[in-house]
């Protein structure tokens, strides 16, 4: 089977898989055990990669109801892993090891391609890809059972309804907005990169190759810098990485020359990781233990479907006014972006983003009006330690605030 219009197919079938579980059947990662949801989720994938390779050349039919199955149970399994992260770790460490997280999985996408490439050169089949990839989901599924308790098992809680269940949740709109409208923006970049890349060089394919390249460094670059930069605030990590990309992505607009928009671009990139890091944590700090399975699915299930219509929204967008006058669009959508957050926060009565407080106050001396306790990673109880990060202060909402958040308002 060597059909464009398959291939196709397969990638819009795992993908609408992926957004029907989330959204469907999100809340089975408060509902279900998650270590238990994850393992069974990584050996199913690991026997299907398993059997697909012998069985794909007599049925090729197989290969959709396949797919189906693996972006369904990828998606569950997502949730699920992003939900337990605040159960193993204190809330001032959940950044750290979000960028940890992002930074492996771009590093290992970059190196997976190239590596299927030559696998494929030297074998000339790809039954070998199969099996590679399905002894990774046999590891990731025994580095599970190593993890010990991930959380989940609150059977108050319904498999289905994962997006009204979200929805109800004040803290979370503004982030999972945020989330929506950046990845419809980012994604209209996609086509836009490409005709870009043909304006700049003679040798379009070459200058695509080197600017996709540039960002995944960048991506890889950011995780990094939020590994170094263990005092920055969540929120000021979001604002911070939006405006990064916004201001960078109008250099690219007005950019002549491949090596100032290499640059932009790497640079933006780095901004775009810092974003994401950013946003998914803030989204994890911010909710009960016990609803945190349906937040993460249903954050997955907009972000999934934005970059769908974003990237088609790009692809109009560029074949009418061109790929600059797309990333002009991009960038002040992301700079707008940017300064909503920042003054959403100051409107419910919180404090802007600080970088950091001279000096040390010593936790014992603070009194309780001036701390601000975040969710702990166990369902149900919450953390003891003052603001989202050691080096940060950062002052409750007054009390009118707090009452009209638990409303609804």
């Amino acid at each position: 089977m060597h059909s464009a219009l398959a291939v196709a197919a397969t990638y819009a079938l795992r993908s609408l898989a992926a957004m029907v579980a989330a959204a469907a059947l999100g809340g089975a990662a408060d509902r279900l055990n998650r270590a238990r949801l994850i393992i069974v989720a990584d050996v199913v994938r690991a026997l299907l990669l398993c059997i697909l390779p012998f069985t794909i050349y007599r049925l090729p039919w197989i290969l959709f109801p396949a797919v189906v199955i693996l972006g369904a149970v990828g998606a569950l399994s997502q949730a699920a892993r992003e939900a337990a992260v605040p159960h193993l770790l204190d809330s001032d460490e959940i950044p750290g090891a979000n960028a940890v997280v992002a930074g492996a999985t771009t590093a290992a996408q970059a190196v997976g391609y190239p590596l299927a490439a030559v696998i494929l050169w030297a074998l000339s089949s790809t039954t070998p890809m199969f099996i590679i990839d399905a002894i990774t989901f046999a590891l990731a599924a025994g580095f599970t059972i190593a993890c010990g308790n991930l959380g989940g098992g609150i059977v108050s809680r319904a498999v289905g309804g994962a997006l009204r269940a979200t929805w109800s949740l004040p803290p979370v709109r503004l982030p999972l907005l945020i989330a929506g409208a950046a990845a419809l923006l980012i994604s209209m970049t996609l086509p836009a990169l490409v005709v870009l890349a043909y304006e700049l060089a003679s040798n379009g394919p070459r200058a695509y190759t080197i600017l996709e390249v540039v960002i995944t460094i960048g991506m890889v670059g950011g995780a990094v810098v939020l590994g170094w930069w263990t005092g920055l605030p969540v929120r000021l990590a979001t604002i911070i990485g939006l405006l990064i990309m916004g201001l960078l992505s109008l250099v690219v607009v007005v950019s002549p020359w491949l090596a100032l928009t290499a640059i932009a671009l790497l640079l933006a990139s780095i901004g775009n990781q810092i974003y994401v890091v950013g946003n998914r944590s803030e989204i994890q700090q911010s909710v009960p233990g016990d609803r945190r399975g349906s937040v993460m699915a249903t954050r997955a299930v907009i972000a999934e479907t934005l970059v769908i219509v974003g990237a088609g929204a790009g692809g109009v967008l560029t074949g009418v006014i061109g790929g600059r006058a797309t990333y002009a669009i991009v960038a002040g959508g992301l700079i707008v972006l940017g300064v909503v957050v920042w003054a959403r926060g100051a409107r419910l009565g919180e404090p802007r983003p600080v970088l950091q407080i001279h000096g040390t106050a010593p936790t014992k001396s603070l009194s309780q009006d001036v701390r601000f306790e975040t969710p702990r990673s166990t369902e149900g109880v919450r953390a003891s330690k003052p603001g989202l990060f050691r080096s940060t202060l950062v002052a409750e909402p007054p009390k009118e605030t707090q009452d009209r958040e638990e409303l609804g308002a």
